[in-house]
């Protein structure tokens, strides 16, 4: 018997929420937003493959894109990203996944950008960022993300098996990959998470420093080449995870620092932390824009 998950899609017009729309059946869904207010949704499913819709008005949708079907191998690994580049009045969405898959006795992990015009979605094709074969079967490449600034450079990070990979593009030009820009000193990081905001690109992660998980920050400004980190939970005996970012200064992470998790946030690292849930059940992977 296969499971069906349907997707469900919320916007708020500054009122009243209306009610949610069915965009169809999957799993781990991205949306971004054009100029227009007009979502762009993708998802995939339980073999791996790639799904896509987007609003074509106020209470309209396009047809539903089956974009990538695995066959066997590879299989999309980790919940993909989303962002939407312009270009002679077009858009091009990209859509940043990790996949995996087994290849003569060893398994093949890459960072994959899916791209495509908003007038042919079915003539997408690959960019492959990143790539590496190795016997290790957990999952060398994961957790991807994606933005966009002003000047409609694209701006991706990704965990790279322990430490947080870094790469740049341009509109139509190919990916410069950066390395493992958040060098690490070998201790586990994940769960990245990519901010593109005034002249400065943000990546904000958990990383295991040095016993528990903290949250990390890192930004630099466009035209240089490394980026400054802080550690931004600064707690010692509690754990800090899946921290997010708004408007290069706005922090927010779950912590377990009054059980059970509740969500944090700061503008400063030696702020005291401010709960915002303030639940008495557990509150994780908080999201703000």
């Amino acid at each position: 018997m296969i499971a069906v998950f349907p997707l469900y899609r919320y916007s708020y017009n500054g009122y009243d929420w209306p009610i949610q729309t069915v965009l169809g059946d999957g799993k781990w869904p991205a949306a971004a937003v054009d100029a227009n207010n007009r979502a762009y949704v993708s998802w995939t499913d339980n073999s791996g493959g790639l799904w896509f819709r987007y609003q074509t008005g106020a209470q309209t949708w396009s047809s539903t894109y089956h974009l990538y079907t695995p066959g066997s191998n590879p299989v999309i690994n980790s919940p993909p990203a989303i962002a939407l580049v312009s270009n002679r009045g077009v858009i091009y969405p990209h859509i940043l996944l990790t996949r995996t898959g087994q290849g003569g006795g060893r398994v093949n992990h890459s960072v994959d950008d899916f791209t495509f015009s908003i007038n042919n979605p079915g003539g997408g094709s690959f960019e492959q960022l990143e790539y590496r074969s190795a016997a290790a079967s957990p999952a060398l490449r994961l957790n991807p993300t994606i933005c966009k600034d002003d000047n409609d450079s694209l701006h991706a990070a990704w965990q790279r098996t322990d430490t947080i990979a870094y790469a740049t593009r341009y509109r139509v030009s190919s990916w410069v990959v950066a390395g493992a820009v958040m060098f690490d000193e070998g201790l586990v990081s994940a769960q990245p998470y990519a901010e593109a905001y005034g002249n400065k690109i943000y990546i904000i992660w958990q990383k295991k420093y040095p016993t528990i998980e903290d949250a990390f920050w890192g930004e630099r400004q466009f035209n240089y080449p490394t980026f400054t980190r802080t550690n931004i939970s600064q707690t010692s005996s509690t754990k800090s995870l899946y921290p997010t970012i708004a408007n290069g200064f706005f922090k927010v992470y779950a912590d377990e620092l009054n059980a059970p998790w509740d969500i944090y946030y700061k503008i400063n690292p030696t702020d005291v932390p401010v709960n915002i849930s303030q639940t008495s059940t557990t509150s994780q992977y908080g999201q703000t824009a």
